[in-house]
């Protein structure tokens, strides 16, 4: 069920990742058993950087490119990260 508008959601895969995606709001979510302990979480979050960092604006792009097929072009990308 999708956590912003409650209509059923349909699961689908992305590489080795599985998200929950909502056709009523276009709401997608990893699905929680591919989150990541709250201390792996935190170590993660302190090698964010992505000022000028190509490696994490190609990922980025990437994943961008796979979700055009569920959500065309109306992305939106909710974050933040250390800058350096």
């Amino acid at each position: 069920m999708c956590k912003i508008c409650k209509k059923n959601s349909k699961n689908i895969q992305l590489g080795k990742l599985c998200y929950a995606f909502c056709d009523e709001c276009y709401f997608l979510e990893k699905m929680s058993n591919h989150y990541l302990s709250d201390e792996l979480e935190m170590k993660r979050y302190q090698l964010h950087d992505n000022d000028g960092n190509v490696e994490y604006i190609n990922y980025q792009k990437k994943f961008a490119e796979e979700i055009k097929v569920f959500l065309g072009n109306k992305i939106l990308d909710f974050g933040c990260g250390e800058s350096h």
